[in-house]
């Protein structure tokens, strides 16, 4: 890995909120022989855009590789994971803290590692925490509909990094046509209420919930006050999403000056951006019609300081 000292701040947080949406952290068993079990850790991203992964590589440091999905319509998998064990560990201690979702999981891998990781040879140790983190993975607290208003947006910088990151796992940015207007959106679904009580507290909004197979569904959406300052302030740390962050905020600032049909063929650059792949993540679901939750071209990472008043 890099020197851990010239990782930026904002890419900690934004790599938390990745991991919270896309990620996996895992103490996996391995049985052999004579009853011996052996255990490995896991820290790993899922998604199916490629320049997303090279960019975790290249940034974070380990490796990435690429498996086929063979059912239709399905995009590549892409998969960045860190393999050994003392880079595991340098960056769990630096996210872990950072974590909305994962935080126990992170936390109860870094005392498997600091214990010896595989060399940690205390048998009954090894299982309860193994274990642990397998509860953990299985736990959220259920989706319930919500809704806040704020006056004014209480997040500060590490709380645009965070959600920049999530956004990219899970979000979607699109524009939709209604029957008398054009709605355009900041979204993210997920079926844990954690995530959506901190978007909540700080940017206020609603949750909505559907069922899905044995869990709640809810999707949190950013109120229409706020999208132009939270695109603003998002956009110095967004890497997959970016494009339609960009597109999202042109349209937005030039929407008065910008016919029906114009904002329609913007509609249409949606729909291509936002077909490009199917997500990975296990707890969304796709975006509405006019744009499916996916992840857009890599145009980089662009840290410069935000244009709007953050909250202290």
């Amino acid at each position: 890995m890099k020197d851990k000292t010239k990782i930026s701040t904002a890419r900690w947080n934004y790599l938390a909120g990745l991991i919270d949406g896309d990620g996996s952290l895992g103490i996996a068993a391995h049985p052999h022989e004579q009853n011996y079990i052996n255990y490995d850790t896991t820290l790993e991203v899922g998604t199916t855009h490629l320049p997303t992964v090279k960019w975790l590589s290249e940034t974070f440091g380990g490796t990435f590789y690429t498996t086929q999905d063979k059912r239709p319509n399905r995009k590549p998998n892409h998969h960045w994971y860190v393999s050994n064990s003392k880079h595991q560990l340098d960056i769990l201690r630096m996210v872990s803290p950072l974590l909305k979702l994962k935080q126990r999981q992170g936390e109860t891998i870094i005392q498997f590692l600091e214990l010896g990781g595989r060399s940690f040879h205390d048998t009954d140790a090894r299982r309860e925490l193994a274990e642990y983190v397998v509860s953990r993975n299985g736990f959220f607290d259920p989706v319930r509909r919500a809704h806040k208003d704020v006056d004014e947006v209480r997040a500060d910088k590490a709380d645009y990094q965070y959600l920049a990151g999530i956004l990219d796992a899970e979000g979607c940015l699109s524009l939709y046509e209604s029957k008398r207007s054009f709605d355009p959106k900041i979204q993210l679904p997920n079926t844990d209420m954690r995530v959506f009580d901190f978007l909540l507290e700080k940017f206020g909004g609603s949750v909505s919930s559907s069922k899905r197979e044995h869990r709640e569904l809810g999707n949190w959406v950013l109120p229409v006050r706020f999208l132009e300052s939270t695109l603003l302030a998002i956009l110095p740390y967004m890497v997959t999403k970016r494009e339609q962050a960009l597109l999202l905020l042109d349209w937005f600032r030039n929407r008065r000056n910008l016919s029906d049909e114009e904002t329609l063929e913007v509609i249409k650059k949606f729909r291509v951006l936002n077909h490009r792949g199917l997500s990975l993540t296990t707890n969304t679901v796709a975006c509405p019609e006019n744009g499916q939750m996916i992840e857009s071209e890599l145009d980089g990472d662009i840290e410069s300081a935000p244009t709007v008043m953050l909250v202290a």
